[in-house]
C-alpha cells in the first residue's frame, strides 16, 4: 500500500472511506505528515493502519478496486496549505468515488468496519430482529461527526456498516440488506437553478443536521460544511454567505439555537450574524416556504437588503475552509430599542401559550418555547437569544442597550413582526453603525398592539458583524 500523486486528467475507479476518528492519540500514526509524506509515496507500513484502514484496505480489495481515499492518509494533516486545498476538494472526492465504505458502527478508527446482528434475540432454533428503519440507522456513531455529514451526501453509493446489518445509500433509494426498502436516497437530485424554496428546504435540512453533530475542533466548522456548500453553488448558482445564501437572507438571518450554545474564541473570526458563529444546534424560525406559500405570502413586508453591497467577504487563505478576514452585512432596515422587562417564561406560563395558539398547521409559530419574553399590556415579545450559556445582561441601560432590527413584517391582522437583536459596538470611518448579532425574535399573535411595531420609525443603513 502507497500514496500516488494523481496527475491531471488521470483517471479509475476508487473506494472512499467514511469514519470516526476517535481518539486523536489513536490516529498519530496513520496520519500523513510533512515527515513522512515522501516515504508514504514508496511504502505505507501495514502496522501503522488503524484496524478501520485495514478492513477498508480488504473490503476495496474484495470489490476489485485498486484505490482507496481515506481523509488522514491522503491530506497532509501538519500542512496548513494542503490541507485548506484539499478540503476544497471535498465535493470531487466523495462525489466521483465509486463507493463510500461507511464505518458506521464504529465510534473509532481502532474498532475496525464491523457489522452484526446486535439486536437480534436468538433461539434455539432461530433468531428475531426487529425491521430495519432509519431511525435506528442515524443513531449510529458516524450520524454524530460533523464531517461525515457531507461525506455520506455526496457519494453516489454509500455501505454503511452498522451494528445490526448492511444498508445501502444511493441517490434512488436506501435499502436494508436484507431487502428493506427504507426510502428515498440522499436529497442532492431536489437542488435546481434559479434556487427556489424546494432548494433551501434541502440546504436547511442538512444545517440542522449538520448543526446538532459534534466537531473535535470548531475551527472546522466551516471546512466541514464546504462540500455540500460548493455543491448547493453549482447546482442552484448562488451565492454563498457563510452558511448562508445571498438570495434567501431575510429567511436565513432568522435561525435560532434549540439547545444550550455558546461562540467560541476558536470561531471568532466567523460573523455573528451567521449560525456557524456558534456552537449548537439550530433552525429557522420561519422558514421560506412557510412564509411564502398559504394565507401570509399575500401579507409580508421585508426590510431591504442594500443590493450595491449586500456582502462583504473576504478569506485568509482558500475560501470556504481557511479564516474570515472580514465579513460584513450591509443592510437598510428600521432600528427600535428592545424595551425594558426581559425575564424567563415560567412553565405555566409556557402552558398557557401554547394552548393560546391556534390549530391552524399554517401557523408557523407553533412549538417553539421563547427564551425570553417582555410582556406589557400592549404586546409580547418572543426571544431567542444565540448564546444560551451566557448570564442575561441588563439590555436597556447605558452602553447596553439591545436593539431590535425589522427584518419582515406581516402586515394583515393581527399585525406580526420578526427581527434581529443586536448590539451596538461602533461605527466606521465612512460613519455607519456597526452592530453584533445577540439572537432573534418575534411578536406573536396574541397581542393588542394592533399597528406595526415598527411603525413611523424610518429606515436606517447598518452593518452587521
Amino acid at each position: 500500500m502507497k500514496l500516488i500523486e494523481c496527475m491531471e486528467g488521470q483517471v479509475g475507479k476508487y473506494a472512499a472511506l467514511s469514519h470516526c476518528w476517535g481518539d486523536p492519540k489513536d490516529m498519530e500514526r496513520a496520519k500523513t505528515t510533512k515527515e513522512n509524506y515522501h516515504d508514504r509515496l514508496h511504502s505505507i507500513p501495514y502496522i501503522d493502519l488503524p484496524n478501520s484502514f485495514r478492513d477498508a484496505t480488504r473490503i476495496t480489495r474484495e470489490l476489485g478496486l485498486q484505490y482507496l481515499w481515506i481523509d488522514s492518509l491522503c491530506i497532509i494533516q501538519d500542512d496548513a496549505s494542503d490541507w485548506q486545498h484539499e478540503s476544497t476538494k471535498m465535493t470531487a472526492t466523495y462525489e466521483n468515488a465509486f463507493i463510500t465504505l461507511a464505518a458506521t458502527a464504529s465510534s473509532g478508527c481502532k474498532e475496525g468496519i464491523r457489522t452484526s446482528h446486535k439486536r437480534a434475540r436468538h433461539f434455539p432454533n432461530f433468531s428475531v430482529r426487529p425491521a430495519p428503519n432509519l431511525g435506528y440507522l442515524q443513531q449510529q456513531p458516524l450520524f454524530q461527526r460533523g464531517w461525515t455529514l457531507q461525506e455520506i451526501i455526496l457519494s453516489p453509493r454509500v455501505v454503511h456498516f452498522a451494528d445490526d446489518e448492511l444498508y445501502l445509500v444511493c441517490r434512488s433509494f436506501t435499502m436494508s440488506h436484507d431487502g428493506h426498502n427504507l426510502g428515498p436516497g440522499t436529497a442532492v437530485a431536489n437542488l435546481h437553478s434559479p434556487p427556489g424554496r424546494l432548494s433551501h428546504n434541502v440546504w436547511w435540512n442538512w444545517v440542522e443536521d449538520y448543526s446538532r453533530r459534534l466537531l473535535t475542533y470548531p475551527q472546522d466548522k466551516l471546512p466541514a460544511l464546504a462540500g455540500l456548500t460548493q455543491k448547493f453553488q453549482q447546482q442552484t448558482g448562488a451565492t454563498p454567505a457563510v452558511g448562508l445564501w445571498t438570495d434567501d437572507l431575510h429567511y436565513g438571518l432568522l435561525w435560532w439555537p434549540t439547545t444550550v450554545t455558546s461562540r467560541p474564541q476558536d470561531v471568532s473570526f466567523i460573523p455573528t450574524w451567521s449560525w456557524t458563529s456558534v456552537d449548537g444546534a439550530v433552525k429557522q424560525l420561519c422558514r421560506r416556504e412557510e412564509m411564502e406559500h398559504g394565507y401570509m405570502s399575500n401579507y409580508l413586508r421585508p426590510a431591504k437588503i442594500v443590493p450595491t453591497s449586500t456582502l462583504t467577504l473576504s478569506w485568509d487563505g482558500e475560501p470556504l475552509t481557511s479564516e474570515i478576514s472580514e465579513g460584513t452585512l450591509h443592510i437598510k432596515g428600521r432600528l427600535k430599542s428592545l424595551p425594558s422587562g426581559l425575564q424567563a417564561p415560567v412553565k405555566d406560563d409556557l402552558k398557557s401559550l401554547r394552548a393560546r395558539m391556534p390549530s391552524n398547521p399554517d401557523e408557523i409559530l407553533s412549538h417553539r418555547d421563547p427564551q425570553y419574553i417582555i410582556e406589557n399590556e400592549d404586546l409580547r415579545l418572543h426571544l431567542f437569544l444565540d448564546e444560551k450559556s451566557k448570564p442575561i445582561e441588563n439590555s436597556n441601560s447605558g452602553d447596553s442597550v439591545w436593539w431590535c432590527l425589522e427584518m419582515t413584517t406581516m402586515i394583515g391582522t393581527p399585525r406580526r413582526n420578526w427581527f434581529l437583536i443586536l448590539r451596538h459596538i461602533g461605527s466606521t470611518r465612512a460613519g455607519m453603525a456597526q452592530y453584533q448579532r445577540l439572537g432573534v425574535g418575534y411578536i406573536g399573535r396574541n397581542f393588542k398592539y394592533k399597528s406595526c411595531w415598527f411603525e413611523g420609525l424610518q429606515m436606517q443603513e447598518v452593518l452587521l458583524v
